[in-house]
């Protein structure tokens, strides 16, 4: 499925498929969601957390749902290998 990640450094990565768009897309979800967690926010635009939570059925606060993401991302990134 996603065995086509080719990783040049430690945060560059090639996205060559759309299931790679749909990790990325994850990605930057979990990057946002870090910022709320610490406070700062991501855009002027909707809380991450939200989108989260209707994305995957989660319940729970953003600390929460940060975790769970984590772990849904390590999932997905096992997946590649």
């Amino acid at each position: 499925m996603l065995s086509s990640i080719h990783t040049l450094e430690k945060n560059y990565m090639i996205i060559e498929t759309k299931e790679h768009f749909a990790l990325f897309r994850i990605l930057q979800l979990r990057a946002a969601l870090r910022l709320e967690c610490a406070g700062m926010k991501h855009s002027s635009g909707r809380s991450v957390c939200p989108i989260v939570k209707q994305m995957f059925g989660w319940k729970g606060n953003k600390n929460v749902i940060l975790e769970k993401l984590c772990k849904h991302i390590e999932t997905l990134k096992g997946q590649c290998e």
